[in-house]
């Protein structure tokens, strides 16, 4: 899968940032990032955002904290006694 650092805007509004799908709320000036096709979005990525740029940004603060090696909640520890 090619992922390309410029969002591509769809028809709808919405736009492919980075493998997520940022898509403006309906009834409000707001964002929210939605997983593209089937999936769930990861918890540090759900919520609402004010507009796309800050929805971008916490899509890459999120992929840069997983490629630092940080766990993303389903990492475990398991130690040889």
């Amino acid at each position: 899968m090619v992922v390309f650092d410029t969002p591509i805007m769809e028809g709808d509004g919405n736009m492919d940032y980075k493998g997520y799908n940022i898509a403006p709320m309906r009834t409000f000036s707001m964002f929210e990032i939605k997983a593209k096709g089937q999936g769930k979005v990861p918890a540090p990525l759900s919520g609402k955002y004010t507009d796309a740029t800050s929805a971008r940004q916490a899509v890459d603060q999120y992929l840069s904290s997983l490629l630092k090696g940080k766990t993303n909640g389903k990492t475990k520890v398991s130690g040889t006694g």
